[in-house]
Formats: C-alpha cells, sequence, structure tokens
C-alpha cells in the first residue's frame, strides 16, 4: 500500500545548514593500491599473503550467543512501544502535530511544541488497520502454500478482510515531553490472521524504539536492534505449527542470560525454518543458517541440515571455506507462540 516516506518528508521540513571549505589536492603521480607504502605494511590484494584471514572462533561463546538469541526472541515485541507512544502524544493539540489521513495511515511530519509543552520532531506512520498490510505479507507467499500443510483441508481465502488484528508503526520521530521521552527509529509490525482452524502471526522489527521507563518489551527495554522478520502458522486448538526466521539482532554482547554471556554481538536468521512433532521428523533442529558476528567484524556461518542428521547442532565455517566444527542449541523457543500485537 502506498504511503508517505516518511525520509523524504522529513528532508523538506528539517533543514540544515552545513558550512564546507574546498581543499586543494596535491598533484602528483597516480598511486597503485596495491603497492605498500612502508616497508612489512601489507597490500591491499587479495591474493597477497600479507591478506588477513578470519580468526579461530570461539565455539563455547558462539553456543552462548545462539542461545541468546534465541531466548531473546519472546522479549522482542512492539506492543510496548505502541503503548508508550500513545502515552506522550496524549499532550498533543489539534494542531501539534499536524496529521493527515491516507486510508488506513495517520501520518504527522511536523517539528512543532504543543501547547502543554511536548515536542514533536520528525515523522511517523501509524496503520490502525492492518489489512492490507497482512495481505500483502502473508497470503500468497505463506498461507496459500503452508496453511494446507498445517490445517489438511483449510482452503485460503481470497481477500483477508475481517481476519485480521494487529498494528503497525513507521516512524523517525522524537517525542519529547516534560518527564520522559519516547524514539522510534524503525518500522515495526505485528498482526494476526484467524481463519476457521487456522492462525497466523506475523512480527516485524527494523530499527529501535526507546522510552524513558520500562515496558517489559525487550525491544524497548534492552539495547538492542533488530532487523528481523517472523511468521507462525499454526493450527487452532492443536500442536501443528511452522516457523519462519530471517533477519538480524544486534546488541547480544550487552546481554546476559544467567552464565551465558554472548560475546558475539551480532546474530542473523537466514531462511531458518522449523516444524513442529506433528508436522516433522525433526522438530529440535531448524533448516538454513545462522551467522554470527564479532566487535571486530569477523563473521562466522552455523549451518543446519536437519534431513542429514537431526541433533541440534550446526557446523561452524568461515567465509574462505574453513570449517571448525559443530555447536548445538535448544531451538525449542522457535516454535513457541511470539508476542501478540492486540491493535486498538
Amino acid at each position: 500500500m502506498p504511503h508517505p516516506p516518511i525520509a523524504t518528508a522529513l528532508s523538506a521540513v528539517l533543514v540544515a545548514c552545513v558550512a564546507s571549505s574546498a581543499t586543494t589536492a596535491t598533484e602528483g603521480p597516480p598511486t597503485d593500491p596495491t603497492e605498500s607504502t612502508l616497508p612489512g605494511t601489507p597490500a591491499t590484494d587479495p591474493t597477497s599473503p600479507w591478506t588477513p584471514t578470519t580468526p579461530d572462533p570461539d565455539l563455547v561463546a558462539i553456543e552462548a550467543a545462539l542461545q541468546t538469541l534465541v531466548e531473546v526472541l519472546p522479549w522482542l515485541t512492539p506492543a510496548p512501544c505502541f503503548d508508550a507512544y500513545q502515552e506522550v502524544v496524549d499532550d498533543q493539540d489539534p494542531a501539534c502535530p499536524a496529521y493527515t489521513r491516507r486510508g488506513p495511515i495517520d501520518t504527522w511530519i511536523d517539528v512543532c511544541v504543543s501547547e502543554q509543552g511536548t515536542l514533536f520532531f520528525g515523522g511517523l506512520n501509524h496503520y490502525d488497520d492492518v489489512t492490507a498490510l497482512a495481505e500483502d505479507r502473508l497470503l500468497d507467499e505463506w498461507l496459500v502454500p503452508y496453511g494446507p500443510t498445517v490445517v489438511p483441508g483449510w482452503i485460503p481465502p481470497a481477500h483477508l478482510d475481517g481476519l485480521v488484528t494487529g498494528e503497525a508503526m513507521e516512524s523517525q520521530a522524537t517525542v519529547t515531553a516534560r518527564s520522559d521521552e519516547w524514539q522510534m527509529n524503525a518500522d515495526a509490525y505485528g498482526f494476526d490472521v484467524r481463519d476457521g482452524e487456522l492462525a497466523a502471526r506475523y512480527l516485524a522489527l527494523h530499527g529501535t524504539c526507546e522510552w524513558t521507563w520500562p515496558t517489559g518489551s525487550g525491544w524497548v527495554d534492552l539495547p538492542l536492534a533488530p532487523w528481523l522478520d517472523a511468521i507462525q502458522i499454526w493450527a487452532i486448538g492443536g500442536g501443528a505449527r511452522r516457523a519462519w526466521y530471517d533477519g538480524a539482532v544486534d546488541g547480544l554482547t550487552t546481554l546476559s542470560w544467567g552464565e551465558r554471556a554472548a560475546p558475539y554481538d551480532t546474530a542473523e536468521f537466514i531462511d531458518v525454518a522449523l516444524s513442529s512433532r506433528e508436522l516433522s521428523a525433526c522438530w529440535t533442529e531448524p533448516s538454513g543458517r545462522i551467522e554470527v558476528r564479532d566487535d571486530g567484524g569477523h563473521r562466522y556461518a552455523i549451518d543446519f541440515d536437519p534431513e542429514l542428521v537431526c541433533d541440534g547442532c550446526g557446523t561452524v565455517s568461515a567465509p574462505d571455506g574453513r570449517v571448525f566444527g559443530q555447536v548445538c542449541t535448544d531451538f525449542g523457543q522457535l516454535l513457541e507462540p511470539l508476542p501478540r500485537t492486540p491493535g486498538r
């Protein structure tokens, strides 16, 4: 569904003056970028023996990072961020911020101070009806092919009118009141679809949300920066469930869950899927890949193949193809219900 591009519109409202000065380059012969400028300095030629390689990983620490990633998922929910926004906008007035309405979207792009003294800065789209989003993101790609595998005999509807609940927000905005401040630089979506005996849930968090007060949401309360999409489809009243995860969670080094500290900063799901025991002979291990990254930027892939061996373990490798061994994690949390976004 088309909606006002927040970043583009903001550029018309928020004007910054930047002073610049010109510098004069010293003329000279062209420099070969593969040549070292100092004795013993590595060349940038990737075939050079000086080219740095990815160091051997800490497999125990990778296991800790994976477990932290899995355990934090139930705390990644946009609903408390949306609730906090509703609290801070209580101090708006009819002129600040200036709203426009397009279909199911309320939009404001403004820099203003309300009569109550609250500063509104930036821009925001708020969806109070997410039916079109659900049709675009769930119906054809997920519900049509996978719904009948979860609930045999289920027939996908042509449209989702009357079947969707939830809420969504796209924001590059800060709202500052006398006693608190809310800031969201993210796109966040959460909605449910229910039709007959089948249900589906979609969750997407792309960015950050912060508020002065604790909310009970890991997305708001913890220093995490997710870019994550998650989908679950399940049988209402039954055990059959499928789940898919794609995207990264950054900031794991700041967390410590019991004794499982996470020295790897970022973990990323890449086409990770898991099915319950009613649908799969291996419900303890996902298919797909999870990548972790340390603070130095080194990346390691953990590949899972439950059809080969069903043991909850994945093979760790570096981008250059070196294999370091296996790490194992309890992935049961991936099949637990995602947090619900009830809507308004």
